[in-house]
């Protein structure tokens, strides 16, 4: 519309492109930006096979043991020079899928695996006390326990929310705490005093198993806000530039 040569006395050029802009502004939602999120033995023969799947999400499937230490995680933590300890503040949200055996055999799968704050320096420790959030342990064919450090809440394989607090309203000062959602009913709640350790990381890490095992289980995460994080930039700002300078135009091109 807007490079029509004919003069229009009408204000529907002006009309569309503010409607379009306001809808593209407050529909845009802001999540961390996991492009740039750094694998270590991500990739094995040995059957990890889990990346960056969009810009907002990642996962895919991990090894139920790994031979060696492996990770996917936004490192940049450590490289901007930032370290979180259980003094610090620190909360994670998002949206997380997993399926506990992909073989779908009667094999119950016990993994060594967590998601959340971690030190890339020392992996061996995040199966355990080395971890500012949570790890999954083996319950049935068809549910992990969700655990901090041990025990844990059963949890069936689906698509759940969660949020990770430490020292924060959620979690309590000098606490860690992870909650599962689902429709909006808890299904997972674990509260344990903050670790004292040093994390320079964020993301999904597998500590080195001492006797591999081959079952497979899948994990994805989408839609994730965490302390650290660098945003999407969101496409209304795009949008808006677009349009204004469509606005531009079409003014110009009524004034000729």
């Amino acid at each position: 519309m807007c490079i029509s040569l004919r003069p229009v006395k009408s204000n529907i050029l002006f009309s569309i492109p503010i409607v379009s802009c306001a809808l593209l502004t407050t529909a845009a939602a802001q999540f961390a930006d996991l492009s740039n999120f750094a694998g270590q033995n991500n990739v094995t023969a040995e059957g990890n096979n889990y990346n960056v799947i969009t810009q907002t999400s990642a996962g895919g499937t991990f090894t139920e043991r790994s031979a060696s230490p492996a990770y996917l995680a936004d490192i940049s933590l450590l490289d901007n020079g930032t370290t979180y300890t259980n003094a610090s503040v620190l909360s994670a949200t998002g949206t997380l899928t997993f399926d506990v055996n992909v073989q779908n055999t009667s094999t119950v799968v016990d993994p060594i695996f967590s998601f959340g704050y971690f030190n890339s320096g020392s992996i061996s420790t995040a199966g355990g006390a080395g971890k500012f959030g949570f790890s999954f342990a083996d319950q049935s064919t068809s549910a992990f326990r969700v655990q901090l450090f041990g025990g844990g809440d059963p949890v069936t394989q689906g698509t759940y929310t969660f949020q990770i607090g430490v020292n924060d309203a959620f979690a309590g000062a000098g606490n860690l705490r992870v909650q599962f959602l689902q429709g909006g009913t808890e299904v997972a709640n674990e509260v344990a005093p903050a670790p004292a350790f040093t994390a320079n990381a964020f993301g999904f890490v597998q500590p080195s198993g001492s006797s591999p095992r081959t079952e497979d289980f899948s994990v994805t995460v989408s839609d994730l806000n965490y302390t650290g994080q660098t945003l999407v930039p969101e496409p209304g700002t795009l949008s808006l530039a677009l349009v204004t300078a469509a606005g531009m135009l079409c003014s110009r091109r009524r004034r000729s």
